[in-house]
């Protein structure tokens, strides 16, 4: 069995030389003895054999031959006869002699030209399919494969041999057979079979996913089918990793915290995501309109400086290969980080630009309140650390007098007071670097208003003081000791309110911008000279220090804190949160 492709073979060997030669003297010994014999009109005849058969199977040399017959002919019949009459006669048939053989010559060239064309298509049809990257196989009727090109025994990983006359379901996945089965039935009685995607399965047993197209055809003189297979396994695996990719990205655009927004150059917005029609507020009917136009609009809207922020833009789609992170300011108070990329196609082709916008408000509020925290801890360590070497100082210095004095008890008792006191006073100060040193450690965060009284009420002993707390239930932006700050107020109403004092209000309101929350009692309050010092550090009939930590933690945020009772009625302490500091709860979150 092989597995090459017919090709046509002229018909060409010694046999008809052998024939012509043979015919040529048989008929040259004819006419001799025919003109011996008188007949002079008969035997020529014989002479079209040996001529049509050179001039069929040696062409140019046929007719050669055929002319020199034919001149032999006419010698033989001027040695045999001087009739005029009988010459013409051969010379006109030397005439047609050469004639036919001119004709058949001519025609015969036309054949070769035919079978030499035909030869070198179906050699060129033959490299063509042995060289061709596609898989080719020719299957007869009972299925049994007759053909398979070099790129089929590879792609397959089976020889020739291994392949010839097997049936091509062979090579198909079982879960195709009845669907290919089908069509290889169709396409022996049409070339118009539509193409199909067929999973064939190879030696190894790896999959390969190719497009087949078969046509009818005779092959070796036995109906059969010609099919070509395109082996589409790469580009398959291509789409698939293009379609997991895509799944993937529109999947973190929708889950990413950033708001994003890609642009081409001519400004058609090609995607967006969620989060950026809610940092920006822009309504759904403006980004499908898919032009850049409205949305940035929108944006401008928005924006602390407008201006700013579009000359910006033009510069970024001017300069192409730039890259830009910023920051922007909106007019609500808000800071976003704006992250802008130039997008590349093809060939590095230019395509447009993605932004991604983060909202970094509450980071740079953390980022402002550690800062504001570090400078208070440095200004805390340098105001303790003097303190606290000033009381060393006096400690030694009456211990140094308690040397001399000793035996004088009187005064001795009097220096080991100030020894004692000096003491207490570091140990208080100490004792209040500890609260302090939480101060500022971790950034703040948004705290419940309400949460943190009830957790300063549950600390204190109340008695029979009554707490009321406002039932609008603001959240502030504050250190994580905010909770301190309502502790020491209640603590101080409790110490000083005196013996009168039934209640204690909390409340806020909303005052243009900012957040005022007041904590007051109807206690005896503060008087007016004491009120210039009330959070000064060390000022206070306690430790000193309880308000002066209060107003510490408040500004770490920027919140400020004042106490504008009236003495006599009770004590007032009014807390103002700025902008942006504070929100009710369940709004913006």
């Amino acid at each position: 069995m092989t597995n090459q492709l017919p090709v046509p073979v002229p018909h060409k060997g010694w046999l008809p030389l052998v024939l012509i030669t043979f015919l040529t003297v048989a008929i040259l010994i004819i006419s001799v003895i025919a003109l011996f014999s008188g007949w002079l009109t008969i035997f020529q005849n014989l002479f079209y054999i040996p001529i049509i058969l050179a001039c069929v199977y040696y062409v140019k040399r046929g007719f050669m031959f055929s002319v020199l017959l034919a001149c032999g002919y006419f010698v033989l019949m001027l040695i045999f006869s001087q009739d005029v009459v009988v010459l013409e006669g051969a010379l006109i048939r030397v005439l047609i002699f050469i004639l036919v053989a001119g004709v058949i010559t001519y025609l015969s060239v036309i054949r070769i030209r035919a079978e030499d064309a035909l030869k070198e298509s179906e050699e060129f049809n033959r490299g063509l399919v042995e060289n061709m990257p596609n898989l080719v196989v020719v299957y007869d009727h009972d299925r049994k494969i007759r053909y398979v090109n070099p790129a089929a025994t590879t792609a397959l990983g089976y020889s020739v041999e291994e392949m010839m006359g097997t049936d091509i379901m062979t090579y198909v996945n079982p879960r195709q057979h009845a669907e290919v089965a089908a069509t290889i039935e169709e396409r022996f009685s049409s070339d118009k079979g539509k193409s199909s995607e067929i999973d064939l399965i190879t030696k190894a047993g790896q999959h390969l996913t190719v497009i087949s197209k078969g046509a009818p055809l005779h092959f070796q003189n036995q109906p059969a089918v010609l099919i070509l297979f395109a082996d589409i396994t790469d580009r398959k695996r291509a789409e698939e990793v293009i379609h997991l990719t895509n799944t993937l990205l529109s999947t973190q655009m929708e889950v990413a915290i950033e708001g994003i927004l890609a642009v081409d150059e001519s400004g058609k917005i090609i995607s967006y995501n969620q989060r950026f029609t809610e940092i920006w507020g822009i309504p759904p009917d403006v980004i499908v309109s898919r032009s850049d136009e409205p949305v940035l609009q929108s944006v401008l809207d928005k924006l602390a400086h407008p201006e700013e922020f579009l000359t910006r833009v033009r510069y970024l789609y001017a300069h192409r290969q730039e890259k830009s992170i910023e920051e922007v300011l909106l007019m609500d108070g808000r800071v976003l980080e704006r992250y802008s990329a130039p997008m590349f196609g093809e060939n590095n082709q230019y395509y447009g630009r993605v932004w991604q916008f983060r909202d970094i408000t509450e980071r740079k509020r953390a980022e402002e309140a550690l800062q504001q925290a570090n400078k208070q801890l440095n200004l805390l360590s340098s105001i303790t650390r003097h303190d606290i070497l000033n009381q060393l100082m006096a400690l030694k210095g009456y211990l140094e007098l308690s040397h001399e004095v000793i035996n004088n008890p009187t005064i001795l008792i009097e220096y080991i007071k100030k020894e004692e006191q000096a003491a207490n006073t570091i140990e208080l100060q100490i004792t209040f670097t500890k609260d302090y040193q939480e101060l500022g450690v971790t950034a703040p965060t948004w705290q419940n208003a309400n949460e943190c009284i009830r957790k300063a009420v549950a600390g204190l002993p109340m008695r029979e003081v009554h707490v009321e707390v406002d039932p609008q239930n603001p959240e502030v932006f504050a250190d994580r000791l905010f909770e301190k700050v309502f502790y020491n107020l209640m603590d101080n109403a409790l110490r000083y309110g005196g013996e009168k004092m039934t209640t204690i209000r909390v409340s806020s309101q909303e005052m243009d911008t900012s957040l005022l929350i007041v904590c007051e009692d109807d206690g005896v309050g503060i008087i007016a000279e004491d009120k210039k010092r009330l959070f000064t550090r060390g000022f206070g009939k306690n430790t000193g220090l309880g308000l002066f930590l209060s107003r510490e933690i408040l500004a770490i945020t920027g919140i400020t804190i004042t106490e504008n009772g009236v003495p006599g009625k009770g004590a007032r302490f009014e807390i103002t949160v700025p902008k942006g500091m504070w929100r009710m709860k369940g709004v913006n979150e």
